[in-house]
């Protein structure tokens, strides 16, 4: 925890830093990977042909990860009643086979997608997870706004929030403000409406799930 930001900086914000400097940014597209354009650009091809191996195996590596991470989410969901109870079974390998069918179907679908809408699934699926992410983040902000108002004085945390509460409503801020870029700026209104539709599908299906579960009270 205490490591994470410092490797934010380094590898995300760090190798972003370094492309920008060699690359304008308006030349890079989704047609070549901004590292393998900095290496052909400092003369070295061979280092661009080895770049696109290693692209090409973490891709592979995360989609794995994916799927095994996704499958049991889904098992987990199960078994605590917030997913159907069949999604829980094991397989004879004590393998959560219903959950990884769920995953593959979903990735299937995005095939059938680029079949019909090629060159532009990708924008949507990106788009779309961005979004997702930034919901999870904004979440995990106001969660920690409760979290830390209920904390009594004297109870004190060894991963304490720099800026409390200041940081929270920045960062939600500045949540805010990347969505209203995407819908007005890059015109990703179908994603945002996607997207929030899907949570309110969510919530809709979480409420009923909960006044089912509710005892009726006797007349």
């Amino acid at each position: 925890m205490n490591g994470l930001i410092a490797r934010i900086l380094i590898f995300y914000i760090g190798s972003l830093t370094m492309i920008m400097a060699l690359i304008p940014w308006r030349r890079i597209t989704a047609a070549q990977s901004p590292f393998v354009m900095v290496f052909a650009q400092v003369g070295l091809p061979a280092a661009a042909a080895i770049i696109n191996v290693v692209l090409i195996s973490a891709v592979i590596s995360s989609c794995n990860s994916g799927l095994f991470a996704s499958a049991r989410i889904l098992r987990s969901l199960a078994a605590s009643g917030h997913a159907p109870a069949f999604i829980s079974r094991l397989n004879r390998r004590g393998v959560p086979a219903i959950g990884i069918s769920i995953s593959v179907g979903a990735l299937f679908f995005g095939v059938v997608l680029n079949y019909f809408v090629p060159g532009k699934v990708l924008d949507y699926i990106l788009s779309a997870s961005a979004i997702l992410m930034m919901a999870n983040w904004a979440g995990l902000m106001v969660s920690h706004v409760g979290f830390r108002s209920k904390l009594s004085g004297k109870t004190k945390s060894r991963y304490s929030m720099p800026f409390y509460p200041l940081a929270n409503w920045l960062v939600l801020l500045f949540i805010a403000g990347i969505i209203v870029i995407m819908g007005a700026a890059l015109e990703m209104y179908a994603t945002i409406a996607f997207t929030l539709g899907f949570y309110l599908l969510l919530a809709v299906g979480y409420r009923l799930r909960v006044n089912g579960r509710r005892p009726k009270l006797a007349r």
